[in-house]
């Protein structure tokens, strides 16, 4: 999985290469715009892989089991009869 993902990065930062080499020669519309979709393509695999390996904060707060919440203790409780 880690593999697939910098084969996907590296994949991306060379359409990025090809775009900007575009937008500099001054390449067609069609040309730049399937650039565009092929480096949004490959962001989408890429950011679904992130969470699925929690390489962001945001997918390791997702992967955490909820916390419990604290019960309130009942009145024999509080009246020293714990357990009841």
């Amino acid at each position: 999985m880690i593999s697939r993902y910098c084969f996907l990065c590296s994949e991306e930062a060379a359409l990025r290469k090809i775009h900007d080499g575009l937008i500099a020669e001054g390449g067609g519309l069609k040309e730049i715009l399937a650039v565009n979709r092929a480096i949004d393509s490959k962001r989408s695999l890429i950011r679904s892989l992130e969470d699925r390996l929690y390489l962001n904060p945001l997918a390791k707060r997702r992967g955490l089991p909820p916390e419990p919440k604290a019960k309130a203790p009942s009145q024999l409780e509080l009246a020293g009869f714990g357990g009841v």
